[in-house]
């Protein structure tokens, strides 16, 4: 068994070894470009006031990297931010060198917040590498509160590079009027708290150290001086444009759709009756049930008044499947219609035959209405729905007059978009939208609101209310009391009519007339027991299968107009810069300050 361990030891031997090849190859494939360290950073501030009494900062960072030996780096990127908080910085590049001063390829993009700078061209940089970036900010000096102190609060390398630094070192130096207004007051932050601030050169020059800067920290150094030395650009989210602008435009707009809908309850409405309703009886010789329907609002019903109408014509007949109840069925499946004469279908009494039956039907075909397929209940759904065109088309309806809805959607939609201006000053200063997007929501909800209230709707004419007058009047029929009715027909409208009241086979027929206006006004129940009560008044047997179950009849038939309808096819650099002072106030002043509070700072990497 000696050779069997020979082998085996063979093995680790080469394993060992191909491991030790391919962790110490120069070309190892999961080599990170953020994988170096600095040796150092150091950073001079020159920093003055103008005759404006703005600040300034020309400012000079040297940074020293040290780089594999292998290809894995091409250079660095430097991050900077671009604003304090709210305040512009104004970022401008001045040079890009080596520690020698020959210049080093550079190109910028503004992501964000930042002004990336990414340093060195294509071919590959290893060991010591020495990057000098010379740029120019505005407005480094802030002002947190009125009458305190004003500062100089900033973070030198920030927090949002992912490499150690050796050391970090800051110099401020500061002119004339700057040293003047100087308060003494210098403090340096740090996460190990061991760094290290003096003021030199009689209060004109401050330099601040930390060694072994972690990843992810920064120094901040933070200066004093007397309030009134600089001015600060104003608050761009104190200015009207965000403050009431906003709220101005979002109570146009909602101010809009309440007078929206004033004016459409007032001036949109149908035609008031001409008269007081008068109880009558004769049903109106035109227009078709569907369109009577829609006259009084219950297209729901006509299909189900419709069909009653066909089994007073004699052109079907209602089957009762389990009339004693035997079977239990569901009143969905016990009935059904049967055609007798589709001949003498006309009308809309005709097309929801049609409709019903998929095409015209021979006699002795029959159908649960309950039950239909989806083709059929989609026919008749669209019958239905065209209720309100067929009223327009025949003159009972019409669209009002409407320029001043016109005026008001496009006032409305003109207080939205004027909007426009506030997000404007938003991406212009790069500052949070704030009660902006909430002002923005509520004026472009009235906007849509409004346009739909102001819609004009299809409206009765003065024909159609005639219509919907007569027709309430044969619901006043229907309702009142037989005794009512009896007077009605002997009233001298009766007797023009020809109505002999005492002749009960003339009062059944008319009473039968109008049992297709009983389903379409939902009293059929009431009107079936007047009609059973007529029928054995008068010794002659119904018509109907049931009459008294004419009201779950019509529900039936009310389920089967909209039942199976088929459906209509209808980059993150660090940077506290901004949030340290998003509250109002801030500083270092009072004990306030901390590492990675400051203004500046950002951060970088390997590229």
């Amino acid at each position: 068994m000696s050779w069997t361990r020979s082998l085996v030891g063979l093995a680790l031997a080469l394993a060992l070894a191909f491991c030790a090849v391919i962790i110490g190859s120069p070309y190892r494939s999961a080599a990170d470009t953020d994988d170096f360290e600095f040796e150092s950073f150091d950073v001079v501030y020159e920093l003055s006031v103008d005759d404006d009494g703005v600040s300034h900062a020309r400012v000079t960072e040297r940074l020293v990297a040290v780089f594999p030996d292998f290809d894995q780096n091409r250079g660095i990127l430097r991050a900077i931010p671009r604003s304090d908080g709210w305040i512009p910085l104004d970022v401008r590049i001045v040079a890009v060198t080596d520690g020698e001063g020959n210049a080093i390829p550079w190109e910028r993009e503004d992501d964000g917040g930042f002004a990336v700078l990414a340093l060195g061209d294509d071919s590959y940089v290893h060991g010591r590498q020495v990057y000098v970036i010379e740029y120019l900010i505005s407005n480094p000096i802030r002002v947190f509160d009125a009458g305190e102190p004003e500062e100089f609060y900033w973070d030198v390398n920030g927090d949002g590079w992912g490499q150690p630094f050796g050391r970090v070192r800051a110099r401020v130096e500061l002119d004339d009027r700057l040293t003047e207004a100087f308060n003494g007051d210098a403090q340096c932050f740090a996460a190990t708290d061991t760094c290290t601030i003096a003021v030199v050169d009689g209060g004109r020059t401050v330099i601040a150290a930390e060694d072994e800067v972690w990843p992810y920290s920064t120094l901040t150094i933070g200066l004093g001086f007397a309030p009134g030395t600089v001015t600060q650009p104003d608050d761009p989210r104190e200015h009207w444009v965000m403050t009431t602008l906003p709220w101005i435009l979002a109570s146009i707009a909602g101010g809009i759709l309440l007078l929206s809908i004033v004016l459409r309850l007032v001036l949109w409405r149908d035609p008031s009756r001409r008269r007081a309703i008068i109880a009558v009886y004769s049903p109106p010789v035109e227009p078709g049930l569907i369109v009577q329907a829609d006259a009084i609002g219950r297209t729901k019903r006509a299909i189900p008044a419709a069909i009653t109408k066909l089994v007073l014509d004699g052109a079907a007949r209602i089957l009762d499947a389990d009339p004693d109840r035997s079977r239990r069925l569901p009143d969905k499946s016990r009935y059904q219609v049967e055609v007798l004469d589709p001949a003498l279908a006309t009308g809309d009494e005709s097309r929801v035959l049609t409709k019903l039956f998929s095409g015209m039907p021979k006699a002795g075909r029959s159908v649960n209405p309950g039950q239909i397929d989806s083709a059929a209940g989609a026919d008749l759904y669209t019958l239905v729905s065209g209720a309100q065109k067929k009223s327009v088309a025949a003159g009972y309806r019409a669209k009002p007059r409407g320029l001043w809805a016109k005026l008001l959607k496009i006032l409305v939609w003109i207080a939205w978009a004027a909007l426009i201006v506030p997000w404007g000053w938003v991406f212009a200063f790069e500052i949070e939208d704030g009660p902006l997007f909430f002002a923005s929501f509520a004026a472009f909800a009235s906007a849509i609101i409004t346009t739909l209230v102001l819609k004009r709707p299809f409206l009765l004419t003065r024909k159609g209310a005639d219509l919907r007058d007569e027709l309430r009047g044969i619901r006043l029929y229907l309702t009142v009391a037989e005794a009512e009715r009896i007077r009605i027909l002997q009233s001298p409208q009766g007797a023009e009519r020809r109505i002999d009241p005492t002749d009960g086979q003339s009062v059944l027929k008319l009473y039968e007339r109008l049992l297709p206006y009983a389903v379409l006004w939902g009293v059929e129940d009431e009107w079936a027991k007047v009609l059973k009560a007529k029928h054995v008044e008068v010794g002659e047997p119904a018509d109907f299968t049931d009459i008294v179950s004419i009201g779950l009849i019509s529900s039936s038939f009310a389920r089967a107009a909209t039942a199976n309808v088929a459906p209509v096819s209808n980059s993150s650099w660090s940077s506290s810069g901004g949030s340290s002072f998003s509250g109002g106030g801030g500083g270092f002043s009072g004990g306030g300050g901390f590492s990675g509070g400051g203004g500046g700072g950002g951060g970088g990497g390997g590229r």
